[in-house]
C-alpha cells in the first residue's frame, strides 16, 4: 500500500508516496505525459527492475484541489562523489583551476551524502516532473520542494536520513524569476545537452552533406571512407542476449572514461529495454570480421530521436573513427525516419557540434538539509564544478 501524506499547511495539495511503479501504474498512465517515452510506463518499469546498484526509484502523486494530478519521479542514491567524479589531472586544467586543484580534490573525496534526486540519472532532461499539469515555474518549484520534504520525512521513518536534495535538469523557462521562489536551492550548470535539428527538406544523407561547409563535409566523407570496412547490423533481442557480455564491456569502456559517471548499468538492461520498448528502440552494432567493436542505441520518441547508451573499442575508434561514424549514422537514421530533432544528450560536446548539434543549457538545483552547510554550497560548487569552455563548431554553410 502507498504511504499517503497530507501536508496540512498546504491545503491545495495532497502528496502520496509510492515505492513501486505498479502501485501507481494505472493513474500514471492515465494522467502523465504520453508524448514522451522516457516518462512512460514501459521505460520506467525497466529502469525500476534493472536499475543500477545503489539507486532506488520513488514515485509521487500530487493531487491539486482543482482536480489536476501531477506526477513526480525521484531517485534515491548514496553519493560518494570521489567514485563518480574523475579526479582532475593537473596537466589538463587551466592555470586558475590548477591552483585550487588540491582543494578541489580534497572536497570531492570528502563529499558523501544520501541524496534525493528529482529526475532520472539514466537520461538527460527534465524527467522528474510532468510539467503539463503545472501552471507556472513558481508552482513547479513549490510542488517539487514540498514533495522533497514529504519523501525525506517518509524515508526517515525507514531510518534513511537524506542529507542532500537535487532537482535535475531544468530548462531556463522552467525556473522561477525570483530567487526566493527557489526555496533555498542553489542553481548551477553542468554540461549542456546537444540537440540536432533536422531540416524538413532533407531526404537523404547527401542533402545533409551538401549543406556542410567544405571542411566538415571532407571530414565526414573521410570518416565514411575509414568506416567502409565496418559491417553494420541492427541487433534483435536475441542478438542482445547472445552478445550481452561484449555489449556490456563496450559500454563500460566509455562509462569508465567519463568525467562524471553516477552509475553503472546492469548487464541485462539493454536486452530488457528492447523487450519493453520493441520497435521504439533500435540497437545498431559495428563489426570487424567476427568481432563487435561498437554499438549505439536510439529511442524513437515520437518526433525526437533520443540517443541512448553506446560503447566502442577505443583502439578501433582511432583507426575507423567509430564515434564520428555513429554520430553520422544517427543523423542518417533521423533523416530516414523524418524526425524533427535528435537529442544527443551530454558529453563529447565539441565533436557533436562538428556534425551540427547545438547546446541547450540545463540547470540543476541542490539543497543541503543542514542550513549552515546549505549556505556554503555555492562556494563549494564553484570549486568542484568550474565553468568549462567549449569550442563550438558551426559546420553549416551560412
Amino acid at each position: 500500500m502507498p504511504i499517503n501524506v497530507l501536508e496540512h499547511s498546504m491545503s491545495n495539495y495532497k502528496f502520496s508516496v509510492f515505492h513501486q511503479f505498479n502501485e501507481v501504474a494505472s493513474e500514471w498512465i492515465r494522467h502523465s505525459k504520453e508524448d514522451d517515452i522516457l516518462f512512460g510506463e514501459a521505460f520506467l518499469k525497466v529502469v525500476e527492475r534493472y536499475i543500477p546498484d545503489g539507486i532506488r526509484p520513488i514515485y509521487v502523486r500530487v493531487d491539486k484541489n482543482d482536480g489536476k494530478v501531477v506526477f513526480l519521479y525521484f531517485q534515491l542514491k548514496y553519493v560518494r562523489l570521489s567514485e563518480n567524479l574523475r579526479i582532475q589531472d593537473a596537466e589538463k586544467v587551466s592555470r586558475v583551476q590548477k591552483a585550487i586543484l588540491p582543494l578541489r580534490n580534497a572536497i570531492v573525496k570528502s563529499i558523501q551524502y544520501q541524496t534525493l534526486i528529482c529526475g532520472n540519472l539514466l537520461v538527460t532532461g527534465p524527467y522528474g516532473v510532468d510539467f503539463r499539469q503545472v501552471e507556472t515555474p513558481e508552482e513547479m518549484f513549490l510542488i517539487v520542494s514540498k514533495a522533497m520534504d514529504v519523501v525525506k520525512n517518509n524515508l526517515e521513518k525507514e531510518g534513511i536520513v537524506v542529507e542532500l536534495m537535487l532537482i535535475k535538469d531544468v530548462f531556463e523557462p522552467q525556473i522561477p524569476e525570483k530567487k526566493k521562489n527557489q526555496y533555498g536551492y542553489t542553481k548551477f550548470k553542468v554540461q549542456p545537452k546537444m540537440v540536432f535539428l533536422l531540416r524538413s527538406h532533407w531526404n537523404t544523407m547527401g542533402d545533409y552533406l551538401s549543406e556542410l561547409r567544405s571542411k566538415y563535409r571532407v571530414r565526414a566523407n573521410k570518416a565514411f571512407e575509414l568506416g567502409r570496412e565496418l559491417e553494420r547490423k541492427i541487433l534483435t533481442y536475441e542478438d542482445l542476449v547472445a552478445h550481452r557480455d561484449v555489449i556490456f564491456n563496450l559500454y563500460k569502456n566509455i562509462s569508465d572514461q567519463a568525467g562524471f559517471n553516477a552509475f553503472l548499468l546492469q548487464p541485462h538492461y539493454f536486452e530488457n529495454l528492447k523487450l519493453a520498448l520493441g520497435n521504439s528502440i533500435e540497437f545498431n552494432a559495428y563489426w570487424l570480421d567476427d568481432k563487435m567493436v561498437a554499438f549505439y542505441s536510439v529511442i524513437i520518441n515520437h518526433d525526437t530521436l533520443n540517443a541512448h547508451f553506446l560503447g566502442y573499442s577505443p583502439d578501433d575508434n582511432l583507426r575507423y573513427k567509430l564515434y564520428l561514424n555513429m554520430l553520422l549514422d544517427i543523423i542518417g537514421e533521423g533523416i530516414e525516419r523524418k524526425m524533427k530533432k535528435i537529442d544527443f544528450s551530454r558529453t563529447a560536446i565539441e565533436i557533436k557540434s562538428t556534425v551540427g548539434a547545438a547546446p541547450e543549457d540545463l540547470y540543476l538545483f541542490v539543497k543541503h538539509a543542514n542550513p549552515i552547510m546549505n549556505k556554503s554550497l555555492d562556494a563549494l560548487i564553484s570549486i568542484i564544478n568550474p565553468e568549462n569552455k567549449y569550442m563550438m563548431r558551426h559546420p553549416f554553410k551560412s
